[in-house]
């Protein structure tokens, strides 16, 4: 109930979100060819979100140097999280990590 909307409007966003949700499962079942072009779409939305509007230095730059500093950034840690492991047998503590698997017990 950000912004003191009321009950009512947060329930309604609440369900829309849900139903929202079952027809994005629903299309999904139905366009599974067309997920190699729909799921890196989604993942640049959300690289995008998470750099303009999650970082709120980033929205406080009036130019768009700031987005790409943050994306280079990004990127950057991509590549070398997948160098490591891909060279993780020369390197034995990334070996033993990537070979445990982490479960949560209760």
């Amino acid at each position: 109930m950000a912004r003191s909307q009321s009950k009512r409007n947060a329930v309604r966003a609440a369900g829309l979100l849900g139903a929202a949700t079952l027809a994005g499962v629903l299309l999904t079942s139905q366009l599974q060819a067309q997920l190699k072009y729909a799921l890196p779409l989604s993942g640049g939305v959300t690289l995008y979100v998470a750099a303009t509007d999650l970082l709120p230095e980033v929205n406080k730059e009036p130019n768009w140097r700031m987005a790409l500093l943050v994306f280079v950034g990004v990127a950057t840690m991509l590549i070398l999280k997948l160098y490591l492991i891909s060279n993780s047998t020369r390197c034995l503590p990334l070996a033993f990590l990537a070979s445990r698997r982490v479960t949560a017990t209760f």
